[in-house]
């Protein structure tokens, strides 16, 4: 289902991983537009995806992580993981996507 995600250009310039995150996914040569939303919630984070060109939206993430500078999210039902690091400004954040266990570059 997904590529490699090269990274998240946010809108927002604020000093939080919290807001609407913009990439692509390479997925064999197809490139789809993702869009991540996360929120902060009293255990940590939380997110959901949409992936516009598929008409999908608000796809709950089962995990979302973050410690400065690493942020990863995953879904289990289509078994992969986003891993990356947002840059000390928070505009961007450059990871890659594994899926069913292998590293989509």
């Amino acid at each position: 289902m997904l590529g490699i995600l090269v990274s998240f250009p946010s809108f927002l310039a604020a000093q939080s991983i919290e807001g609407d995150w913009y990439g692509k996914a390479d997925i064999d040569g197809i490139i789809l537009r993702l869009t991540i939303h996360v929120k902060a919630t009293d255990d940590g984070y939380s997110s959901t995806w949409d992936s516009p060109d598929q008409n999908a939206f608000g796809i709950a993430s089962t995990t979302t992580t973050f410690r400065y500078p690493d942020f990863s999210f995953t879904h289990a039902g289509a078994g992969f993981k986003y891993t990356g690091q947002v840059n000390s400004s928070y505009s961007e954040i450059a990871g890659f996507l594994e899926q069913a266990g292998r590293k989509l570059e």
